[in-house]
């Protein structure tokens, strides 16, 4: 029987504060249930309710003692779902009212009442008011004769929710116990990069969701038991990696994302704001005399002329043997490989010899060469930096930077120095933990990224080495087809080919250096899988390279690199430094063939507004 909510209020007659009601004589108390429209009610009803017609008074017909609640309004049955309206149920409703009086039995009443009674018994057993009220919204009716199939599930589903308790970590999986749990099940194989990027931070996920939730919030509740306070410590034991305090320190979508960036770079990582808050928050954190820098991204050398202002941090060539001797104990060589915008490497056996020579740290900027395509930690380079805004977001849509350390500086307990000494003088850097050292800086620093930003870093690593490898494949193609036109040798026709060597003066790439033909090169063996998705092009004249990204149709002009989409810069338009005959190609995910066919048909619209005299 339905039973309406008795704290429902009705409209007063008359503005009254109570609404007319006529109560029998006979009554010694109000009658006790609210007054429904029964209207297409199911004979089935764990009450039995006889309808009777009579006019519509606002009166309770019942032959029993109780308390009456005040009559409801009524719905039109118009509006009420064919499955509620018996096949013979007309509206019976009299033009005074629109509530039809009803009547019910004692014994269905008493029936009633006494399963009231023993709910309200069996639940006094219980301890606490919210263990009474959870055990009532959940108990579970086995006698119920309600056979509904919505009413099964909804039970069912209480009944879990009853049961369910947060899962810990150890549960989902038997040996997650932190960042090595996944590759401990397979002692005898080497997980692959793509399966590290879908999988490396299972051991954080403990909901049963398969897709990573967005956090957004920037605080977290501390616990409600006050014998597990501890300054600086929220953690949660049914699942200590999803222990968080503030956002500015932690949070779950950029704790998840840096335990990808870990199993994929292969040594713990930090998230930064930004390429450039990573690069900041390195250099303050080792606070070096000197740094030896070559050429490569702007931004870099911007941010060590502010460090300049505030340490008097001096900046040494990396191309110049007499400055990389001036080098001492604790400087740092800086090596950007491969190289903006060119996309040329650099030899990094060389700089990690120099730097054990000198007792210097070594860190890389691999951002043009994402994983699987350089390994430096292999090569002896201390620190690893990333523009994670490139090639780790991959889709133009998020800012993010990453400094990954070598795994040797994550430990507590005192290792060899830079230059193979064991600890000794080199104050504060030697004998921690590079990685809280780093994250306590980057809380006061205040770099750290935004949820959302980590919500989407995790997302787009787990594509990491499909979009890298194809658009590294993609790269080479082209500038093979590129570097042949120049000779004059392409499958084109010549006229084509004249017109690309009287535009082009050249093309940069790692795949052009001389080492990339010998096998045994050092180049071979720090890139044996592939080369950068990024190359340059050299015009023969600056009105063509300021003219040329306007014919293409599939590249955008726009600065930046890494995502799915291809994008070609003038880069004189963000790099003063760089000549103004260059143009720097990020080459995405479309088929290198169209690709190459929509730079032809831009030469040839090129050159055709120039004219054949005017050719170089």
């Amino acid at each position: 029987m339905p039973i309406r909510n008795p704290f429902t209020r009705r409209q007063a007659d008359g503005g009254g504060l109570r609404p007319s009601l006529t109560i029998e004589p006979a009554l010694k108390t109000p009658p006790g249930f609210e007054r429904v429209d029964t209207v297409g009610s199911k004979a089935s009803s764990a009450v039995s309710i006889s309808s009777r017609r009579s006019q519509d008074t606002g009166e309770y017909k019942m032959s029993v003692e109780s308390i009456c609640r005040y009559p409801s309004p009524t719905e039109d049955k118009a509006s009420w779902p064919r499955r509620y309206l018996s096949r013979n149920s007309t509206d019976t409703r009299s033009e005074v009212g629109d509530i039809e009086p009803f009547g019910i039995s004692r014994e269905s009443f008493d029936s009633y009442r006494r399963s009231f009674r023993k709910a309200k018994a069996k639940a006094s057993k219980r301890s606490g008011w919210m263990t009474t009220k959870r055990s009532t919204i959940f108990s579970n009716d086995r006698t119920s004769t309600n056979h509904n199939p919505n009413h099964k599930r909804s039970v069912a589903s209480l009944r879990d929710l009853q049961t369910m308790t947060r899962t810990p970590a150890s549960s989902l999986h038997p040996a997650s116990t932190g960042p090595d749990s996944l590759t401990s099940h397979f002692p005898s194989h080497t997980l692959s990069l793509s399966s590290l990027a879908v999988h490396g931070d299972d051991y954080i996920n403990t909901h049963r969701a398969v897709a990573p939730p967005l956090h957004t919030s920037t605080t977290f509740r501390y616990s409600n038991d006050p014998a597990q306070l501890k300054q600086w410590d929220n953690t949660d034991p049914l699942a200590p990696h999803d222990s968080h305090i503030y956002s500015r320190d932690t949070a779950p979508n950029t704790t998840r994302l840096e335990a990808l960036l870990s199993a994929a770079l292969g040594g713990p990582s930090l998230t930064y704001a930004s390429g450039l808050a990573a690069f900041h928050a390195l250099l303050v954190y080792l606070n070096p005399r000197r740094v030896a820098i070559g050429g490569g991204y702007h931004g870099c050398h911007g941010v060590i002329a502010l460090v300049a202002k505030l340490t008097g941090l001096e900046k040494l060539d990396l191309e110049k043997e007499a400055d990389l001797d001036k080098l001492e104990r604790g400087d740092l060589i800086h090596v950007e490989t491969p190289l903006n915008p060119t996309g040329e490497a650099r030899n990094l056996e060389f700089y990690a010899a120099k730097a054990r020579e000198t007792g210097c740290w070594l860190s890389v900027d691999a951002t043009f060469a994402p994983p699987p395509l350089l390994e430096p930690f292999r090569f002896g380079v201390h620190v690893v930096l990333h523009s994670g805004t490139k090639y780790f977001g991959g889709h133009s849509d998020m800012l993010c930077g990453v400094l990954a350390v070598h795994p040797d500086l994550a430990r507590t307990t005192t290792f060899e120095g830079a230059d193979g000494s064991n600890g000794g003088d080199f104050v504060g850097v030697e004998n921690q933990n590079w990685i809280q050292g780093l994250r306590s800086e980057r809380l006061v620093l205040g770099s750290v990224m935004g949820s959302l930003e980590g919500w989407l870093g995790v997302r787009s690593l787990r594509t990491l080495e499909i979009r890298v490898q194809r658009q590294s494949e993609s790269a080479t193609r082209l500038v093979e087809w590129l570097a042949t036109s120049l000779k004059d040798q392409q499958p084109f026709s010549d006229k084509y080919a004249q017109i690309v060597s009287r535009m082009v003066d050249r093309v940069q790439h790692a795949s052009l250096q001389p080492e990339a033909s010998d096998p045994n090169s050092w180049l071979r063996r720090q890139m044996p899988r592939g080369w950068g998705p990024v190359f340059s092009i050299v015009m023969r004249r600056e009105e063509d390279a300021r003219r040329l990204p306007s014919k293409l149709h599939l590249l955008h002009h726009a600065t930046s690199i890494g995502g799915v989409e291809s994008l070609i810069e003038w880069r004189a338009m963000s790099d003063k430094s760089v000549a103004r005959t260059v143009l720097r190609v990020s080459v995405g995910v479309e088929a290198w063939e169209d690709l190459r066919e929509d730079f032809l048909q831009a030469f040839c619209a090129l050159w055709d507004e120039r004219g054949d005299g005017e050719g170089a």
